[in-house]
């Protein structure tokens, strides 16, 4: 298997400082070198007894190798098991490490934190081996350069990820394993640019962030494999910008939301493969923050709870292509929010309630230009304003109870049939703000 070729600049390799006058070993070796010879470095070979281990370079960078012969001596040097490693570069320099058929049977063990630096120039590349991100005594992995996972490699651990933690990090993952307990952030804190490639391989996560920090930008794309994070929240534009676009694969979250704090913007494109949330969807979390679905192909799964576009600050959702299966869906759920759904095309079906304009001050539209809009049954303007209007397509509603124009007091609703298909199979309750432009068939 060939691996990218990085330039190494500074390696830092730590351990628990028993020995408190040899806590940092340093990397000397200028150009490439195999991780386990004590020659390559300022104390010998790692120890899990140092306090760190360091390679860094600012001019002529280096590389560090771990394979089979690196586990063979580990019996002897215990090489194989560090406290923390920091990698950095800066200048023309860069850094890089190598883990190539090192088996999978002895993980290469980082205890507390493993920190690359040196953006273009530096990188970390596995391949039929094991990394073992331990994330002790609140240890994290801070990605600001490239980490590459080859098929028939793992990153595993409790270890909080960070791509692009302070600068510029890329994750690329073309298959394998990637196990984070402990979380992943792409593009963590101000300043910073994360992007995460998921090509392949079986990927699970403690809770995605795309976009934590105000400032901060995160990227998301995913071709095939599989990413798992149904144990904890997930937020695409969480305080930053955030993007996740899925062409291929299949994803599975729970809890997700696009677009949380204030000032936030988040986008989740969905292009191919099979997309399940199995928890709460909220767009537009709050007020300023703004919150973006696009389903233009593949399958979007999110039966399981109520999906409001629009929570308190503006939620859009686009269907041009593909299926979106949804539960009950709410546009311009609290007061001051505005929540969109377009239907271009495709296939769009609600088996719960749809309810356009909930709160009081909050607005709500569906504009239908074609495809297929299913829903069981629906509230144009509850106590906020609704408006809906079918221009072309197929609209069914009322398959499971009544279709509502304008229910609670200061609700105002309007539906506007100006083309299409429009079948309203149970009654309609009309008030008096309610306002419906030629129905169909009713």
């Amino acid at each position: 298997m060939k691996l990218k070729s990085f330039c190494f600049g500074i390696l830092i390799l730590t351990l628990p400082a028993l020995a408190p006058a040899q806590s940092t070993n340093n990397w000397l070796t200028i150009g490439a070198g195999k991780w386990e010879i004590g020659s390559n470095w300022s104390l010998g070979a790692p120890r899990v007894t140092q306090a760190f281990v360091r390679t860094s370079f600012t001019m002529l960078g280096g590389t560090a190798f771990i394979d089979a012969a690196t586990v063979a001596s580990n019996g002897l040097n215990s090489c194989m098991t560090v406290s923390n490693l920091i990698m950095s570069a800066s200048g023309s320099g860069g850094v890089s490490l190598n883990l190539t058929n090192a088996s999978t049977a002895t993980p290469f063990r980082i205890r507390n934190t493993f920190s690359i630096t040196g953006g273009f120039f530096s990188g970390v590349g596995v391949s039929n081996s094991v990394m073992q991100l331990d994330g002790l005594s609140g240890g994290i992995f801070a990605i600001d350069a490239f980490v590459t996972l080859y098929p028939s490699g793992a990153i595993t651990g409790a270890a909080p990820v960070r791509i692009g933690n302070v600068h510029y990090g890329e994750m690329d993952i073309r298959g394998g394993t990637w196990l984070a307990t402990g979380g992943a952030r792409v593009g963590n804190l101000a300043g910073s640019l994360g992007t995460l490639s998921i090509l392949d391989g079986s990927n699970t996560v403690s809770g995605l962030t795309v976009g934590t920090s105000a400032g901060a930008t995160g990227t998301v794309s995913m071709t095939g494999g599989q990413l798992t994070s149904i144990s904890s929240d997930n937020f695409i534009g969480f305080a930053g910008a955030g993007q996740m676009t899925v062409s291929g694969g299949t994803l599975l979250a729970a809890n997700l939301t696009v677009g949380d704090l204030a000032g936030s913007r988040g986008t989740l494109t969905m292009s191919g493969g099979t997309n399940t949330i199995s928890g709460q969807l909220f767009l537009g979390e709050t007020a300023t923050a703004t919150g973006s679905v696009w389903v233009t192909g593949g399958e979007f799964v999110a039966t399981n709870a109520n999906f409001r576009i629009g929570r308190s600050g503006v939620g859009k959702m686009t269907v041009s292509n593909g299926t979106a299966r949804l539960s009950s869906l709410t546009l311009g759920d609290q007061p001051g929010s505005r929540g969109l759904l377009t239907v271009v095309g495709g296939s769009t079906q609600s088996s719960g309630i749809l309810t356009v304009g909930n709160a009081a001050n909050a607005t709500g539209t569906v504009l239908q230009t074609g495809g297929l809009f299913d829903i069981g049954l629906g509230v144009i303007g509850n106590s906020g304003v609704g408006e809906m209007t079918v221009s072309n397509g197929t609209f069914l509603a009322g398959s499971f109870g009544s279709f509502e124009i304008g229910r609670s007091a200061g609700g105002r609703g309007t539906l506007t049939i100006a083309g299409g298909t429009a079948v309203l199979s149970d009654y309609v309750v009309l008030s008096a703000t309610a306002l419906a432009r030629r129905p169909a068939r009713l």
